[in-house]
Order: structure tokens, then sequence, then C-alpha cells
């Protein structure tokens, strides 16, 4: 059974959490914690503190460009403990998840109301198009569905007209939209998210991606961030994911 601790008003592990104020000011450290975290191993019973790596010594700061940033803020996550992600020229975009695949002790902070937003959005065009192919009251059960023009096979009547709707509009029979998350985090530990904007390009049937995916990852800290407009979902814990504080 996954021990998965979500800590909102109270410390679930009161002996072993460590709580400041709920909000950092300029002249408080950045990867010091406020609000709540677990730091216990609910197993072997011995402490544990979850500290993003701020004892670490690689720091960087970056700012929006404008321009699709994925690759940016995966390897400043790569090559940093500590990355702040600072707001003040505007939103961060992302045309794909940003991998924190094996990585451990690390730390990604916003600062100036940081935002990161996925590169595909639905726009009104698109919304108004998949209405009149009534995806909505297509059929989601197994087996239902079809072959796209692109030549994947669909198992869904509803994801396949979805698709097929949006590949029409575009003329992407890639089908990039689907890479429409944030963060994918797996097979690492001591890791903390914080004060961060997460924000999808809306609801849409097409098995994609959700804004920050957890698999197989221990000892992780997401504070004070949003989740607005998911494709898939907006946040996945699974996949023995375990030790992971949601406050």
């Amino acid at each position: 059974m996954k021990k998965i601790v979500f800590v909102l008003m109270a410390a679930i592990i009161s002996n072993t959490a460590a709580f400041a104020n709920d909000t950092p000011t300029p002249t408080e450290t950045l990867n010091g914690p406020f609000g709540w975290t677990n730091c216990a191993s609910l197993t072997s019973g011995d402490s544990y503190n979850t500290t993003g790596g701020n004892n670490g010594t690689r720091k960087t700061t970056l700012k929006s460009t404008g321009a699709d940033q994925t690759s940016d803020i995966q390897n400043a996550i790569k090559q940093n403990d500590i990355v702040i992600l600072d707001g003040s020229n505007g939103d961060f975009i992302v045309a794909s998840p940003v991998s924190f695949g094996g990585y451990s002790n690390r730390t990604v902070v916003g600062i100036n109301g940081a935002r990161i937003c996925t590169k595909f959005y639905l726009t009104e065009e698109m919304k108004a198009a998949l209405d009149k192919a009534n995806v909505k009251s297509l059929s989601s059960s197994s087996g239902t569905g079809g072959t796209l023009s692109n030549g994947k096979t669909v198992d869904e009547k509803r994801e396949q007209v979805t698709r097929q709707t949006l590949i029409d509009l575009t003329g992407d029979s890639n089908e990039s939209y689907r890479n429409a998350g944030i963060f994918k985090i797996s097979g690492g530990s001591n890791i903390i998210i914080r004060n961060l904007k997460f924000v999808g390009p809306g609801p849409c049937d097409v098995g994609g991606e959700d804004l920050i995916d957890c698999t197989g990852t221990t000892h992780l800290w997401v504070d004070h961030c949003e989740f607005t407009d998911g494709q898939d979902g907006n946040f996945d814990i699974t996949n023995s994911a375990d030790f992971v504080t949601v406050s």
C-alpha cells in the first residue's frame, strides 16, 4: 500500500514535521523550509529531513524568454541543486514535460509569481470544433475506436475523434499536443517543488500528460503550488511513489 502523506493544516507526523512561516520573505533563504513537510520513514521509524539538497552549492536563477524553455529548465535541474524560477519577465513556456528522471536532492522554487505554462493550449476554435464533433457524447469504452489519419490506432471512440479533430485543425500528424505536461518526476528522492503555478492546455481526451507526473519517487515535497487545466490530469502520484507530501 502506498504511504502517501497529504498535509493541509496540520502535520500528520507531528513529532518529525518542520514548520516555519507560510510565505517566505525576500530576506529568507529561498530553499529553507516554510509550511509543513513529512520528515519520517513510516516503515523503519527513522527520521528523514526533506531538504531538497539545500546544502548544495550549485544554484541558478532563470527568467522567462517568452519562447519554449523546456531544455533551459531541464538543464538547470540537471546541473544545479537549487533552481529559482523568477516570474518577473512573464510566464515560462514548455513544449513537453521537463524530466527529473533519477535526480535526487533538488529544489525548484518560484518567485515573483512564477508560472509554468504548456506551449499547447486549447483555443476557442479547437473547443468549437470538438463540440461540433460531439466528442462529449462519444463512447470512452475499450474497443470502440479506430485508426487515425497518421496510422495510429486508438482504442476509444471519444479519444479517436478528439485526436483526429486536432490533427485536422493543427496539421500536426505527430500529435505533439499530447506532450502538454510540465514535470515528470521518476526514480529520485529528496526533492522540493515550491511556490509555482502550473498551467495546462485544458482537459482534453487525447491520452496525454498530467501537469506533474510522479512515479517511483520518494521524499517529494510539493508546497504552495497551484494547478490549473491539466490535459489528462493535474497531478498523478503512482507506481511505488512513497513519502510524498502535497501541502
